[in-house]
């Protein structure tokens, strides 16, 4: 077995997690051929959409998308986003990570209803008035509606945009009584995977990002990965170790990206792996699997959280995403200071890109050396494309990863008994 498995917009090196306690090996041929059947036969009864709808995104939708788009850009002064959990962290990540602010055409973002949260927003806006784009997969997401509430009297109405189901829910039902802009989110695609359907793709054209591209690289890698044989297959590897670490008591799995811009894609991992893989097995309703998603930012957090990881509990292990073929010239150089930099002259010179992707190797050998299990992906550059695939893998290893756990990865039992409760609670006097 290969330790690093590479396509045209990341490599995946998985040697950190291949030392497997002892007495442990791992899963079998036969084993993971199951799993892939079991996964495919979601996807091939279409109650199940991600995995086929990069290939399969509709022409005119996507024409649709960029004709609002458009329309939006040439009336108003800027856009507030309203939403939350899978219909902000996907598109917000996207954005953060490969679009420069656009002074044109700013974007704001409402995500909570804490009394802090609509100020600052009331703050940014100002006396501008923007397009509204209010995203929810059901169409009765509490805290996006009070949001939407709140901001309507202000905001002009033919600059709503509204993204949700198809054919249900209640925003479905008020933008097409009033005839507001719409786009949908697929039935079969719930918000968690969502990040390449237009709860994605919009917020991020309005970014100055081209969906085509995101999406190009998503079906490169669902490509890339079909090509594999389960036993080799780099999204079912980074899967099934894992889930192995896992059941050693290996509980705590974090996702460390090394630059900045990629901290929220480290939250949108957050939710996939928690809200896909925290059930109560269905065979046995007493049983509770699966890890604990943790998000992390390098080299912030080896300030914070590297003495833990180093001697604390061995429950950790520790994914590093390095992005480390970024042109130099694209984040400058350190230069040499007006006074003798002394002892740390070798600091002049280098470029910030080279510090980076220096302190995420260091900080992995490290942590290898003493023992914890590690993986790294590494990106040449970050681009949509780039994105786009990244998205599409961990969507994929998440999928593969529920059939290990004999759990359903694409429902939310636990959430949705707190959103009834909630509206419960909102009805008492």
């Amino acid at each position: 077995m290969k330790a690093r498995y590479a396509c045209d917009y990341f490599q995946l090196d998985i040697a950190g997690l291949t030392q497997l306690p002892a007495g442990i090996t791992p899963l079998s041929p036969d084993v993971l051929a199951g799993a892939e059947k079991a996964m495919k036969a979601r996807f091939a009864s279409k109650k199940v959409g991600f995995y086929d709808w990069p290939a399969e995104y509709p022409a005119q939708d996507l024409e649709l998308l960029e004709k609002s788009a458009r329309k939006l850009e040439n009336q108003y002064e800027g856009g507030l986003m309203i939403g939350i959990g899978g219909s902000y962290l996907g598109g917000r990540a996207l954005i953060d990570a490969v679009a420069e602010p656009r002074v044109e055409f700013p974007l704001f973002w409402l995500s909570n209803v804490d009394p802090s949260a609509i100020a600052r927003v009331e703050r940014q806006l100002g006396t501008r008035q923007v397009a509204t784009v209010i995203m929810s997969k059901s169409g009765g997401t509490t805290e996006t509606l009070a949001g939407f509430f709140y901001f309507s009297g202000r905001l002009p109405t033919d600059g709503y945009m509204v993204i949700t189901d198809p054919q249900n829910g209640y925003l479905r039902k008020v933008a097409t009584e009033n005839g507001w802009l719409s786009l949908s989110i697929p039935q079969n695609i719930g918000g968690r995977f969502s990040v390449l359907t237009s709860v994605g793709l919009f917020p991020a054209r309005l970014a100055g990002i081209d969906p085509r591209r995101v999406l190009q690289g998503a079906q490169a890698v669902r490509k890339w990965l079909e090509s594999c044989s389960p036993t080799e297959n780099p999204a079912y590897l980074l899967a099934q170790y894992l889930y192995l670490w896992d059941s050693q008591g290996y509980k705590n799995q974090y996702l460390m990206p090394y630059w900045e811009n990629m901290q929220l894609f480290a939250d949108w991992f957050v939710q996939l792996w928690g809200e896909s893989l925290g059930k109560r097995l269905a065979a046995d309703a007493s049983k509770a699997v699966a890890p604990t998603p943790v998000g992390a930012l390098g080299s912030t957090d080896q300030h914070s959280l590297l003495q833990l990881f180093q001697e604390g509990p061995r429950d950790k292990v520790v994914g590093f995403i390095d992005v480390a073929g970024q042109s130099a010239a694209s984040g400058g150089t350190v230069p040499k200071p007006a006074f003798d930099p002394l002892e740390h002259k070798t600091l002049c010179g280098q470029s910030f890109v080279r510090l980076s992707h220096l302190a995420c190797v260091a900080t992995q050998k490290s942590l290898s050396e003493g023992g914890v299990p590690t993986y790294r992906l590494i990106l040449p550059t970050l681009t949509p494309e780039a994105m786009g695939a990244l998205f599409f893998f961990y969507e994929t290893a998440c999928a593969f990863a529920g059939e290990l756990y004999k759990v359903n990865a694409f429902d939310q039992p636990g959430v949705e008994s707190t959103k009834r409760l909630w509206l419960q609670s909102l009805s008492q006097v």
